[in-house]
């Protein structure tokens, strides 16, 4: 299988864009952050900039590159989740969490205000910054936290 990034899938996935992050989600797959370049208002602006997720895989049968163009994200990183189930999570600065695979492939509900979906606190305060696999889970840091 050929697994490098040919002229022509450079053209469909990162012409345009600059690798902001990425993540190996397993010995088959990685998965990258591609961030639109910012060239100034006259062009298009800031907000309306769009962050990509390009997905790689040497599996036999599937398309070796594929992705997804994401509005409304900051400051995007990339994690791994094993457990509970195998995803790739991309977590943005201004609360966003996209979630890919293991049949998922759309925005979790939002972080906003330090709730989770049922509306409980869970004690987030500040931007999402960092995101780390340990022992298989992924764990999402946020500035502003005391310990």
């Amino acid at each position: 299988m050929n697994s490098r990034l040919d002229q022509k899938a450079y053209e469909r996935f990162v012409k345009g864009f600059y690798i902001s992050d990425c993540v190996i989600l397993n010995k088959d797959e990685i998965c990258f952050i591609l961030e639109e370049y910012y060239i100034s208002d006259d062009i298009k602006p800031k907000d309306e900039l769009v962050t990509r997720i390009i997905q790689h895989t040497n599996r036999i049968g599937t398309p070796a590159w594929k992705g997804v163009e994401l509005e409304d994200l900051s400051f995007t990183r990339a994690g791994a989740s094993l457990l509970p189930i195998e995803q790739f999570v991309a977590v943005s600065r201004n609360d966003f969490v996209y979630a890919l695979g293991s049949g998922d492939d759309d925005f979790e509900d939002d972080l906003v205000n330090g709730r989770s979906a049922t509306g409980a606190h869970i004690g987030m305060r500040g931007a999402l910054t960092r995101l780390r696999t340990i022992d298989g889970e992924l764990w999402v840091t946020a500035t502003d936290c005391t310990v």
